[in-house]
């Protein structure tokens, strides 16, 4: 029940959020894990209730960084989404923000031995990018729900011993393999 949404895992509720996982009630977010009612915020992990937030940890009530009452919080939540124009200006103001942080130049979670960008619970894999659960992989691109032995291959969940696959999904033991689904 997520919309408009990219990369993300175990989200729930969530609209317009990039790479996150376990998120319930998101909006505008990217790079969070694990929180609920995050709006506008990014790299923030294991928080609730937060408006344009950046690399907060086990927060809750925050508008900019900044510890509010509960009644503010509300009070500004209602704002945004009184309208198209309030949420497009928090969303502008909320990007403004985030330039002022440094940024993390790769986004890996539980990986061993892995080079690549986005990649989740995943080990000895290089060049992966947007994958989870692979192991022994190369030079994959968007691997959801993982992939094991494999190389060479663009959207390639639950595959194992595949070469050069073009969308080869749910795939066993295939070589240039085109939408094998």
């Amino acid at each position: 029940d997520c919309m408009d949404c990219y990369g993300c895992y175990r989200c729930e509720q969530c609209y317009e959020c990039v790479q996150c996982v376990n998120i319930y009630n998101g909006v505008a977010s990217k790079n969070c894990k694990n929180s609920s009612d995050i709006f506008f915020s990014e790299n923030c992990e294991g928080c609730q209730n937060l408006i344009g937030c950046y690399g907060l940890r086990h927060q809750q009530y925050q508008i900019w960084n900044k510890k509010v009452s509960k009644e503010e919080f509300e009070r500004v939540k209602k704002e945004i989404f009184s309208g198209h124009q309030s949420y497009q200006g928090f969303l502008r103001k909320s990007r403004e923000f985030f330039l002022q942080f440094p940024h993390q130049a790769l986004q890996m979670i539980n990986t061993e031995n892995c080079s690549g960008d986005y990649l989740l619970n995943s080990r000895n894999s290089s060049n992966c990018y947007f994958a989870e659960n692979v192991e022994d992989c190369a030079y994959l691109w968007n691997a959801p729900q993982g992939s094991k032995d494999s190389m060479d291959s663009n959207y390639s969940p639950h595959t194992e011993l595949v070469y050069q696959g073009m969308s080869p999904v749910n795939s066993y033991h295939t070589i240039s393999s085109v939408f094998s689904w």
